[in-house]
C-alpha cells in the first residue's frame, strides 16, 4: 500500500508576496490614523483659540462702547497700538470707572485693569483698588499691524469716510477726535509654541458715540 503525503501549503513566493500586500494595508492603515489624529488636533486647537478669543474680544468692545464722559473730559485718557485707557460705565446707574487694555507681547496676554471710581459728577474721582484680570493667553499681534488702531471721521462727509490717526501714542488733539477704534489679534491655542495654522484671527470695530459725525470738526462732546 502506497502511503499519500499532503502537499498542502504555500510556497515562498505566495509568503512573499503576502506578507507584502499586508505591509502596504498596514502602511496605509496608520497613515490615514496619523492624518486623522492630525486633523482632530487641528479642528479641537483652532476650536480652542477661536472660543477663547471671541471671549476676550467680546469683552472688550462691550468696554469700549461703554465709553462716558467724567468731568466733562473725553473719555479716552490714552491710547497706543497696544493700550488704551478710557472711562466707562457699565453698570447703568452712573457708577463709571477708569479701564485699561493692555496687550504685552512679551507675556502673549490681553490684561483688563479697572479702578473705580468715587464721588458724583463733576468731582468724580478714581482712587479706588485696581483689579488686574487677564482676558486672553496665547495671544500674539497681527504681523506688521497694531492690537488697536484709532481713527477720526473726515470733516464734511458725515461719517461715511473716515482717517487713521497715525500719531502714536495719541496726543490730546487726537483723543477728542477718536470716532472708531479697531481691535485686531491673533489667537493661537493654549500653550501653543507657534502660530501656525490652528490660530484664529479675531478683529472687530468699536464706534465711538459721543462723536457726532455731522459736526464741522467731529470731535467729542462732552459738554
Amino acid at each position: 500500500m502506497t502511503r499519500l503525503r499532503s502537499q498542502a501549503g504555500f510556497s515562498l513566493v505566495e509568503l512573499l508576496a503576502a506578507m507584502v500586500i499586508g505591509m502596504a494595508t498596514l502602511l496605509a492603515a496608520f497613515s490615514l490614523i496619523d492624518t486623522t489624529t492630525s486633523r482632530t488636533a487641528q479642528v479641537t486647537g483652532r476650536t480652542d483659540a477661536n472660543q477663547r478669543g471671541r471671549i476676550a474680544l467680546d469683552a472688550m468692545t462691550r468696554e469700549l462702547r461703554s465709553q462716558v464722559c467724567v468731568n466733562k473730559n473725553v473719555p479716552i485718557i490714552s491710547g497706543d497700538g497696544n493700550s488704551v485707557q478710557f472711562m466707562a460705565d457699565l453698570s447703568g446707574t452712573g457708577a463709571s470707572d477708569l479701564r485699561t487694555l493692555t496687550f504685552s507681547p512679551t507675556a502673549r496676554t490681553i490684561t483688563q485693569t479697572v479702578q473705580p471710581g468715587s464721588g458724583g459728577e463733576p468731582f468724580r474721582a478714581f482712587t479706588g483698588a485696581i483689579k488686574t484680570t487677564v482676558l486672553l493667553t496665547d495671544v500674539v499681534a497681527e504681523p506688521a499691524k497694531p492690537v488697536f488702531s484709532y481713527w477720526a471721521d473726515t470733516a464734511g462727509t458725515g461719517g461715511s469716510q473716515v482717517q487713521q490717526l497715525a500719531t502714536i501714542p495719541l496726543p490730546a488733539t487726537d483723543l477728542k477726535r477718536v470716532a472708531r477704534i479697531d481691535i485686531s489679534f491673533v489667537a493661537r491655542p493654549a500653550n501653543a509654541t507657534s502660530t501656525g495654522t490652528w490660530s484664529s484671527t479675531l478683529e472687530d470695530s468699536v464706534t465711538v458715540r459721543a462723536v457726532d459725525a455731522n459736526n464741522a470738526n467731529p470731535t467729542v462732546s462732552c459738554s
